[in-house]
């Protein structure tokens, strides 16, 4: 039986049923419920991290050298470090890891991750996005903000996994989360204007943040949040990189415009987008376009 979906849009949860204890507590869903995100301690081993970390290392490394990386994409910072001693210590972030064959597209076909996500979004789920995020010395942070504003997916109800690589604490740029957001709308949203801040950033300007709060987690850890949970994530005040993997999932059959529209409807969807933010507009080139990847159908793994 497929379990009931959550509905950020009517702003309430449906109870979630059959939940496995070994991988969800009633704390766990208590958390979900009340805050619209939870943490998973210790979900991934050290091992996995570990070559997670080397692996986007290797990729920032052969795009350096112009050595093939297949269809993954490396994006710089946007104010690089004339000191920086290998590559990867100018790079932002690294996109479209989880249809190619290596650590990144084996994590989300684990039964433990499609079990997981399955509870939230039934029995047919996809990956449709991936990247991992680097946060070096000194970096700037991305503004409050709701990924549903890029996503605008029908249905609005994705859960994102965001995977800590290396520890992360008060000062390495940790995830802020607003908690209760999840019951939010869509908010309108302000260019992010900063020095050095990417083309792609927008924030939130319209709603109260004060009772925001950071999540300090150790390697391995998992949090899970909803497309409408507003976070956040701030500069990075210590001497060693923050890495982090995030996924984004959704139920089979979501309308999605990054996918599901022509070249003239892809136009008038960048433009709407261009409404409230141009920078943000002229990051949504055609590479902007999600890579729906099945790893669950009929409650089973794939």
């Amino acid at each position: 039986m497929t379990s009931p979906s959550l509905s950020f849009e009517g702003l309430h949860f449906d109870t979630i049923n059959n939940v496995s204890p070994s991988i969800l507590s009633e704390q766990h869903l208590d958390d979900w419920e009340r805050d619209g995100f939870l943490i998973l301690e210790g979900f991934v081993d050290q091992v996995t991290c570990d070559a997670m970390y080397r692996s986007a290392v290797a990729i920032t490394r052969a795009s350096a050298n112009n050595e093939p990386i297949g269809d993954t994409e490396v994006v710089p910072e946007t104010i690089l470090n004339p000191e920086a001693k290998h590559p990867e210590e100018n790079v932002a972030k690294i996109t479209r890891l989880h249809h190619e064959v290596g650590i990144f597209a084996e994590f989300i076909h684990r039964p433990e991750v499609g079990e997981l996500i399955g509870r939230f979004l039934g029995d047919d789920v996809d990956c449709f996005a991936s990247s991992v995020l680097f946060k070096h010395p000194g970096s700037l942070g991305q503004p409050w903000h709701q990924d549903a504003w890029y996503f605008r997916m029908q249905p609005s109800n994705q859960i994102s996994l965001w995977l800590a690589v290396t520890e992360t604490t008060i000062d390495s740029s940790p995830l802020w989360v607003l908690p209760g957001s999840h019951r939010e709308p869509v908010h309108p949203v302000d260019p992010d204007l900063r020095v050095g801040a990417r083309p792609g950033y927008v924030a939130i300007t319209d709603h109260e943040m004060e009772a925001g709060i950071p999540l300090l987690v150790e390697q391995g850890s998992v949090i899970l949040f909803g497309t409408h949970v507003m976070h956040r994530s701030t500069g990075n005040l210590t001497e060693t990189p923050r890495v982090t993997t995030l996924y984004h999932f959704g139920s089979a059959g979501t309308h999605d415009p990054s996918v599901h529209l022509d070249e003239e409807g892809w136009a008038s969807h960048v433009r709407e987008i261009a409404k409230e933010s141009p920078t943000a507009a002229g990051a949504f080139q055609e590479r902007s376009r999600n890579l729906w990847i099945p790893i669950r159908r009929a409650a089973k793994p794939i």
